[in-house]
């Protein structure tokens, strides 16, 4: 079959035939595009691809090799885990040819001549390239790790387990036992952090009444208010905000929790406390 020959275009004329060439075609022509891209991201002299671009080929990657998305949301604390997620995710069930289609089609208006090329540029690196290439979506922007806490990368006291996990009576008891309120994990994060990404207003609550800093900064430069607005918790981001939580105080990347708001909360655009 020549290069300018789809499978549409054959003489085969057996639908179920027909459609394993399509499938088989789509397959050999993603492989191609995914190592020329996996080579493009190791070569520092090749066109930049914007972080948008890079999550929508990552989700197409993944609707055309895995198919709908079924693995759990990661938390708000994993940033690049849960913008991956939500790009998977958001491609619903679409099917496996059109996510190929997609992706050779963006990989083409990129790359115009990405095909012609392909095979004498990426066949010496293409390997490497897929291994070493670490870029935002990682490799050929397809490698999806469902990023979780474990005890290699993230060191944290007792409180902040018990504020992740709800459980107020044990919290408590370190607080009365003096530990601080606002003790940093390894990750600059402090217990009021955990509890709100965890979705817990009794816990944030309680280490508010205890003196907890409403608007104390992990080592992204978020505050709790962040994470709430990230994760859609709209009481526990109203209380935060009457527990004069800045609204418009910038994290690392200059984004304010007003700014990362997707969800409409009018309240949150005023200027003063909530209601």
């Amino acid at each position: 079959m020549s290069k300018s020959m789809t499978p549409s275009s054959t003489r085969f004329t057996d639908p179920t035939r027909r459609a394993v060439m399509i499938t088989a075609w789509h397959t050999r022509r993603i492989r191609a595009a995914t190592a020329f891209v996996a080579a493009a991201a190791a070569d520092r002299l090749s066109q930049k691809v914007s972080s948008e671009v890079q999550l929508q080929l990552y989700g197409l990657y993944k609707i055309a090799t895995e198919g709908p998305c079924t693995a759990p949301q990661p938390s708000a604390l994993k940033m690049t885990a849960r913008a991956k997620w939500q790009a998977w995710h958001k491609l619903g069930a679409m099917p496996p040819e059109e996510a190929m289609q997609k992706y050779i089609d963006i990989v083409t208006e990129l790359y115009p001549t990405w095909l012609s090329g392909s095979a004498a540029k990426s066949k010496g690196r293409a390997d490497a390239a897929s291994k070493d290439a670490k870029g935002p979506m990682g490799p050929v922007f397809s490698s999806f790790v469902y990023e979780e806490e474990s005890g290699n990368d993230l060191t944290m006291d007792a409180i902040h387990g018990f504020a992740r996990e709800g459980e107020l009576n044990n919290l408590l008891k370190c607080i009365e036992s003096g530990v601080s309120v606002n003790l940093l994990d390894s990750e600059g994060r402090t217990p009021l952090h955990w509890a709100v990404d965890r979705g817990h207003l009794k816990i944030t609550e309680a280490l508010l009444s205890r003196n907890a800093d409403v608007n104390a900064k992990d080592h992204e430069g978020q505050t709790a208010l962040h994470y709430a607005v990230v994760c859609e918790r709209e009481d526990i981001a109203q209380f935060l905000v009457k527990q004069n939580a800045d609204k418009n105080i910038k994290d690392n990347d200059g984004n304010s929790p007003v700014d990362l708001c997707e969800s409409n909360w009018p309240w949150l655009q005023h200027e003063g406390k909530a209601d």
